[in-house]
């Protein structure tokens, strides 16, 4: 079982480099594009991969479940694309809508879909520069 788990990493880790992460649901292996991720959500123990509408036409699904750690999930996305904005999210910078305050609370939304996602305060800044520096290219 130790192996299966060595193995599975070292294949997330082969996988960065062609821009996409591979991901098993304990079956199947996918690779999923970068492009094709909309966030990723921590829940409880696992990690939940929310999928952009190309990506959910491409995977047939809205999003996978993981039990890949969201520190692991930061170091193997590319860091110039995702962010992590909150302990418990990293998203796609290219996905994000807005940034703005609601109830005192700074919050995301997305592009294709309404969700609002919460960012915490000393992140702020740091989000604000990379949608700006990804609004420029």
């Amino acid at each position: 079982m130790l192996q299966e788990k060595l193995a599975r990493e070292a294949l997330v880790e082969d996988s960065s480099q062609s821009g996409g992460v591979v991901l098993s649901d304990g079956t199947n292996k996918r690779v999923i594009a970068f492009h094709h991720i909309c966030y990723v959500e921590g829940i409880g123990r696992y990690r939940q991969i929310h999928l952009t509408k190309q990506g959910i036409e491409v995977h047939k699904m809205e999003s996978l479940v993981s039990d890949t750690t969201l520190d692991t999930f930061e170091k193997k996305l590319a860091t110039k694309h995702f962010v992590r904005n909150h302990r418990g999210y990293l998203v796609n910078i290219a996905q994000v809508k807005r940034l703005y305050i609601e109830s005192r609370k700074y919050v995301i939304t997305f592009n294709e879909n309404d969700m609002k996602i919460p960012v915490s305060r000393n992140k702020v800044t740091k989000l604000k520069e990379l949608i700006s520096a990804y609004n420029q290219v």
